[in-house]
Parts: C-alpha cells; structure tokens; sequence
C-alpha cells in the first residue's frame, strides 16, 4: 500500500475517534444513558403527572400550588441512584412511594423542607418516623436546590446547595412505584432530575470536551505518523 493511501487512512481513523469521543466526553450527553426522566416544567404541560390534590400552574415554568394543600405525583420506579429537583416554600419530595391516597404516600421515603429545618422521613402506612435532620444556621427563603443519592446499601446522602448536610441508611423499602411533590399555597418545584445509574454518589460532571479529543486525536496521531514515516524511509531505502 503507497504512502499516500495509508496517509488517508490515517486521517480517517483520527476523525473516527473524534467522533467517537466527543459523543462520551461532550457535556450533552454524558448522562443521557441513565436519566430515568426529567421535567423543566418549560413546555406548561404536566400531563405526565397525576393530580391528586389542590391544583398546580405551570405558567412561569415552575410547577407551582394554587390551594391551601396540593399533592401531584408522577410514575417512577427509581429506588436507588440520584434525585436531583429545586423546591420553593415548605414542601413534602417523596423521592420514592410504594403508595399513594389523597396525596399522601405511604410505604415512602420523603424529604420535608420548611422555614428552619430540613428533614428525611420514612413513612410506614400513615406513620412517619425522622431519619435524619439538619438546622440550617439561616432561615430558609427563596429557591434552594437538592441533590439526593442513595446506593445499594440503603444509605442516603441529601445535598442542599451542593453541600451534603445530611445522611442515614434505611433498607426496608427496595422498591419504588411514584415520586410525589406535596406543598402549601405557592410552594412550588422545578428541574425535576431522576436517575437510577449506579446509586452511589452524584453524578460526575462533564468533563471539558478539548482535552480528551485533542489528547486522544494526539494519542492516534503520532503513532500512525510514525508508521508512516518508518514506512517511507523504508521505501526510499529499497529504491
């Protein structure tokens, strides 16, 4: 094969790589493959959702409660990985429910955010018992953004605002049929983020796309160019 032939299959095989990498390092995708589902609220649509309780608006691109009570509830089996959503005013997350009346979940784990205190409950039938709390050192205003893990021990992590602040390990529910959002008048949740990847920490942020293709483009590069030098020399030797 000419030196000019292998030089075009070396520039073929480098852009396939590129391709091939920018797909596993772009930060559009990095997450595509283990998103259970998401909901922005953008497109004032929450026909995916079921409302059980008071009633919602979406107009702002928010999910927002209109009555003195309200509870929605939407199909999601996740019972391990990561819950990510933001919340405004005092509201219940059940991250995930067994069951659900009236809008209330049972057999669930929920997440209860009010004015001075953050807490994960284990509900068993109507009973809530307290796992883990956290006294933030202001009150609590404005929009706030959660993060929760759990892995395959049971063991839960919640972030707020990035910070892990609080933590337990529960294993009595393995199994998940809702996600719930209960809250007051004007309560209100956004972003809605589920995955269930492997259930153990947050998700790794995207990694910037010019290093690994240029590193990897590089790596292909200088390998197939010095073949193809070694290639040439030969050649000029033998003539």
């Amino acid at each position: 094969m000419d030196t000019k032939r292998m030089g075009c299959i070396a520039v073929l095989i480098v852009f396939g790589a590129l391709l091939v990498t920018s797909t596993q390092f772009s930060g559009f995708n990095y997450c595509s493959a283990v998103t259970t589902w998401i909901d922005n609220f953008e497109d004032d649509d929450i026909s995916d959702w079921t409302v059980e309780l008071g009633d919602f608006s979406t107009a702002d691109g928010t999910c927002r409660g209109q009555e003195e009570t309200n509870a929605l509830r939407h199909d999601s089996s996740c019972f391990q990985g990561n819950w990510s959503f933001d919340t405004l005013g005092s509201v219940y997350v059940t991250l995930l429910a067994g069951v659900t009346k009236d809008g209330v979940a049972t057999s669930c784990y929920t997440l209860h955010v009010s004015r001075y205190k953050i807490k994960l409950l284990i509900s068993s039938g109507w009973v809530s018992t307290e796992l883990a709390n956290w006294d933030p050192p202001e009150a609590i205003t404005g929009w706030q953004h959660f993060d929760v893990t759990r892995d395959v021990d049971g063991r839960f992590a919640i972030y707020v605002n990035g910070t892990e602040q609080l933590a337990a390990t529960d294993t009595r529910y393995m199994t998940a049929n809702y996600f719930v959002f209960y809250c007051y008048k004007n309560g209100a949740i956004d972003n809605v983020v589920i995955n269930d990847d492997n259930g153990g920490g947050l998700p790794a942020p995207p990694a910037m796309p010019g290093f690994p293709l240029v590193a990897i483009g590089l790596g292909l590069l200088i390998p197939i160019t010095t073949v193809l030098v070694v290639r040439r020399r030969k050649s000029v030797k033998t003539q």
